[in-house]
């Protein structure tokens, strides 16, 4: 295959996991407007605490056997191996959640104390604690499509769960008068339901009689060492909530809460690369062409994610007046950082390839460890001064050392031939254009509009600048494409 047609193929496949992560996102921000006039900021900030507590868990429990799944899942072309794989990671991964559950149930009323301040939010954290082992059911589904090349099924099957949380959210919440318990027994009854639909779909992949010690051994160990990692990603994204609360307050926690939910919903198309990006690096390696796909696919990553990004920070003031209310606008300050959070996690990802080809995991571990560092150090430096912009601040600079950090281990292990310039470029002129737009731009303002407009027009001759840069990289890869 020639290497255009794989990065079409891959452009293909993360445009299809953009549609599934583009409708369920978009059902998702269509809450937002119902968050901002039902709840308090408080109430959205206490939602946000108990959803970043459960993504942690969640996390905990994969054990890093997703992505030991996808290492050996590739290893062979025969079914009944590629069965045991998958089996084999499910029920350890189903155990360790429903421990897990058990044991968040339990310490649920100190945890209570800690999020909710005066407000007690107990039955919420059981709520929220009965889905984990569902959520696993869920995530191998998902995770076996990705494997097959399957984004058609992921679409479907993440569009029929958003449809329907978001329905039963509206009925409780608008129709029966439910508060926040209402949005948390609307996303158990629609886990539950996609979970019994994955049971049926997995069945003959998760037998128990596939389940191979001698496999879960070897994935286990290669997965161990990612746990503290997705540990470390989570203190990276998560754990500045937890600061907000103890610092500040929930109405604190809730501003930077939403600024997180739309910098997550203008992220779909890093979302959808990071779906698709881990199956097809991994099934091209080996063959001739595919280091120079690689290098393609950071240049264009660098310049279109540094273009989206920048839309959306430029363009922040206008989106909150759209989609919130009045009390929730400043918490456009952070908007612009937690996007470019997201766009480094897509860099991560292409950054630790050579280590996953290598079979190596602890760069990613130190990787995460590296930012972990940071986030923690400079989030007691700057919530204190800053409250929520320092948060966001803090967030964004881990990022970038942890996946600077994360690009040389990896490139020490397995040496690809990434080509630095257009990405740094675009990221020095995403910075400019913000920084320009903060101080001297007016907000919502039709003329104000307009120049943020013009501004982020300039990415246009960047991009032609930039292909006249790399004419003999282009040349040079079409005439042997």
């Amino acid at each position: 295959m020639r290497v255009v047609d794989h990065l079409k193929q891959l452009a293909g496949e993360s445009v299809v996991y953009g549609l599934s992560g583009t409708a369920t996102k978009l059902i998702a921000l269509l809450l937002i407007p119902l968050y901002t006039r039902v709840f308090t900021a408080a109430e959205v900030g206490v939602m946000g605490l108990i959803d970043v507590t459960i993504n942690l868990a969640a996390i905990v429990a994969v054990l890093g056997l997703d992505g030991a799944s996808a290492r050996w899942f590739y290893d062979t072309e025969e079914t009944d191996d590629r069965r045991a794989t998958i089996s084999s990671a499910f029920w350890c991964q189903l155990a360790a959640s429903v421990l897990l559950a058990g044991l968040l149930i339990a310490v649920a009323g100190p945890l209570a104390e800690v999020i909710g301040g005066e407000t007690d939010c107990t039955a919420l954290i059981w709520l929220a604690a009965l889905t984990l082992p569902l959520l696993t059911i869920t995530r191998v589904m998902g995770s076996l499509f990705r494997f097959q090349r399957r984004p058609w099924a992921t679409m479907a099957t993440t569009l029929g769960y958003s449809l329907s949380r978001v329905g039963l959210i509206l009925v409780l919440v608008l129709v029966w008068h439910f508060r926040l318990d209402g949005v948390y027994w609307a996303r158990l009854a629609a886990i539950s339901g996609l979970a019994v639909v994955a049971t049926i779909i997995l069945w003959q992949w998760i037998r128990p009689a596939n389940i191979s010690r001698e496999r879960l051994r070897e994935m286990v160990r290669f997965g161990l060492p990612l746990v503290p990692a997705g540990v470390g990603l989570w203190i990276m994204t998560s754990i500045d909530r937890y600061f907000l609360v103890l610092m500040r307050d929930q109405t604190e926690v809730g501003l930077y809460d939403l600024a997180a939910r739309l910098a997550a919903g203008a992220a779909l198309a890093v979302v959808a690369f990071q779906q698709a990006w881990g199956p097809f690096a991994y099934s091209i390696h080996g063959k001739d062409e595919a280091d120079r796909v690689y290098a393609g696919v950071l240049d264009v990553y660098g310049y279109f994610g540094c273009f989206v990004a920048s839309a959306v920070a430029l363009f922040a003031p206008l989106v909150l007046r759209v989609m919130a209310t009045e009390k929730f606008y400043t918490a456009a300050s952070c908007l612009a950082p937690l996007v470019f959070v997201y766009f480094l996690a897509g860099a991560r990802f292409i950054a630790s390839l050579g280590s996953g080809i290598a079979k190596r995991s602890t760069p990613i571990a130190w990787s995460v460890g590296v930012g972990v560092t940071v986030n923690v150090g400079l989030n007691l430096v700057f919530i204190p001064r800053w409250g929520r912009e320092g948060a966001a601040a803090a967030s964004v600079l881990a990022a970038a050392a942890g996946t600077v950090y994360m690009f040389v281990a990896s490139q020490r292990l397995h040496q690809l031939p990434y080509r630095w310039r257009t990405s740094l470029v675009s990221l020095a002129l995403a910075w400019l254009l913000i920084g320009v737009a903060t101080w001297w731009v007016p907000e919502v303002t039709l003329g104000g509009l307009a120049i943020r407009a013009a501004m982020l027009l300039t990415f246009v001759p960047l991009g032609i600048a930039l292909g006249v840069l790399h004419r003999r990289h282009l040349r040079q890869l079409f005439r042997r494409a």
